[in-house]
């Protein structure tokens, strides 16, 4: 599975890339904001669902203009430590770092121009102590599909855009005298950002 995800975000890194030269390429910076978090543990057949605090990053993307409104490319995006809104884990904070292809069609309408996405990849997860429970973090999948609007403001060098996505990241806390627990991570999130075109 792991392979798989590498080789799709690699894939479509490389089709961004073919495309670069003639079509020209777009920088993305963005902070995402992470709102109505659920993180569910699974152990043993059971799950255990905790509601997440507010959270934040930091991410950037470069994509190809592929065929008119088709972009690809690839992205990173830096998670700031979030805490677990549950007074048994009060003191735990987790993150992700995800690595991924990213697939957008944008409509041309003019001033504002609203646009689908995906993204696909492989997520490093980060937590404290508490969080990992003296455990060793394993990585996994990442997904995200949501919508946005660009807004084309004439005179600018940059144009700012936002967009409402779903994402969902999973992984695993390998823990040799407890046993091993499966973790996935869920949530609304709000990017707002600024594209450049190179």
């Amino acid at each position: 599975m792991k392979k798989a995800i590498c080789l799709c975000s690699l894939l479509l890194a490389a089709l961004a890339s073919s495309f670069a030269e003639e079509k020209g390429l777009w920088f993305r910076g963005f902070i995402p904001l992470d709102f109505s978090g659920r993180l569910t543990t699974s152990f043993a057949n059971v799950d255990y669902h905790y509601d997440t605090n507010f959270g934040g990053g930091i991410g950037a993307e470069v994509v190809a203009n592929v065929w008119e409104g088709l972009r690809a490319g690839a992205g990173l995006q830096g998670n700031f430590g979030r805490g677990i809104d549950d007074k048994s884990y009060d003191e735990a904070s987790f993150g992700y770092v995800p690595v991924y292809g990213i697939v957008s069609y944008r409509f041309d309408l003019g001033t504002v121009n609203p646009y689908g996405v995906a993204r696909l990849g492989y997520n490093i997860p980060t937590g404290n102590r508490e969080y990992k429970m003296s455990g060793d973090l394993v990585g996994g999948a990442y997904f995200a599909i949501g919508a946005g609007v660009e807004v084309r403001v004439h005179g600018w060098a940059v144009t700012p855009f936002a967009e409402l996505n779903y994402a969902y990241d999973s992984s695993g806390i390998e823990n040799s005298s407890k046993g091993d627990y499966n973790v996935s991570y869920k949530r609304a999130q709000l990017c707002l950002g600024v594209a450049y075109f190179m």
